[in-house]
């Protein structure tokens, strides 16, 4: 707590002086976006950081003349789809430009057994196309939040019932759509018994047309599993796992799904590489956050 303190005690005077930055005489011609950051940095005597991976494929846009680092590297990355913000430390950091809020909206509603209007609690209800998804509550309703301005289509399953789709749903920006319940047949419902035929072989020589068959699957509790299972590692275990350093990055490595080498203190996710992790202190995003001690 006493680093913390001295931290946010720091951010203060930092700003302070980002708010009288000192407009800076900027040269930077259209060039890969990369390449143009490390020139406004140089040129700018700023810290900017960003990950090249993600910028190879952007294009800077011309700054030539005197701005204040701020507006010249807004206009740096104009149409990029990037924008940059200020750290308290007064670095710059380069990320991926999202949708704001009034760029999604919500589906709202309940599912329920045909037969007698029961509820059906933990039906999974998905949005076709996206990694949108929910399980219903006990009384059946769902909310499916911040989901893309387009015409949507919903999956739901749920354990001894057949699966059912509910297209062409509008989501308004900022706004809630509310659905009617959505009806799911149980799995044993309209299952038609086929009677036996008899078929005798002078009769193969024309094509014989046997009624429609239902196929349904059997029970299986896949549908039970958690969306986004958690891992949480208490004070008491942090201090008796093996590290190195008092690292907390060397610690946290051995939950589930994690993984790592013996080079670096960064690891993987899934798979997916540390570049795509999010961490944060008290709600502060943190860059590369190697080699901290738990103090």
């Amino acid at each position: 707590m006493r680093h913390l303190r001295k931290f946010f005690l720091g951010a203060s005077c930092v700003l302070a002086v980002a708010a009288r930055a000192t407009p800076v005489a900027f040269v930077l011609p259209a060039q890969p976006a990369p390449a143009a950051l490390t020139a406004f940095a140089k040129q700018g005597g700023v810290e900017v950081l960003f990950s090249s991976t993600a910028l190879k494929n952007a294009r800077s846009a011309t700054v030539e003349g005197t701005y204040e680092p701020d507006a010249a590297l807004a206009l740096l990355l104009a149409g990029t789809g990037f924008s940059a913000a200020r750290t308290p430390a007064g670095k710059f950091v380069v990320t991926r430009a999202g949708p704001g809020p009034a760029a999604t909206g919500e589906i709202r509603g309940a599912v329920i057994a045909r037969g007698d209007a029961r509820p059906i609690a933990g039906a999974l209800v998905q949005a076709v196309g996206s990694t949108h998804a929910t399980k219903t509550a006990r009384d059946g309703a769902f909310a499916l939040r911040e989901l893309p301005v387009e015409t949507q289509t919903l999956l739901i399953t749920a354990d001894g019932f057949q699966a059912e789709r509910v297209t062409e749903i509008p989501v308004h920006a900022g706004r809630r759509t509310d659905l009617n319940p959505i009806r799911l047949f149980s799995a044993t419902d309209e299952v038609q018994q086929l009677d036996g035929v008899l078929v005798r072989a002078d009769e193969l020589a024309g094509l014989l047309r046997l009624q429609d068959v239902v196929v349904t699957p059997s029970r299986f509790g896949i549908g039970e599993a958690r969306l986004a299972p958690s891992v949480a590692l208490t004070h008491a275990e942090l201090e008796a796992l093996p590290q190195i350093g008092e690292d907390l990055y060397r610690a946290v490595v051995r939950a589930p799904g994690l993984a790592s080498d013996d080079h670096t203190a960064a690891f993987w996710v899934r798979g997916a590489p540390n570049e795509q992790v999010l961490a944060r202190l008290d709600g502060v995003d943190l860059i590369e956050p190697f080699h901290l001690k738990d103090e």
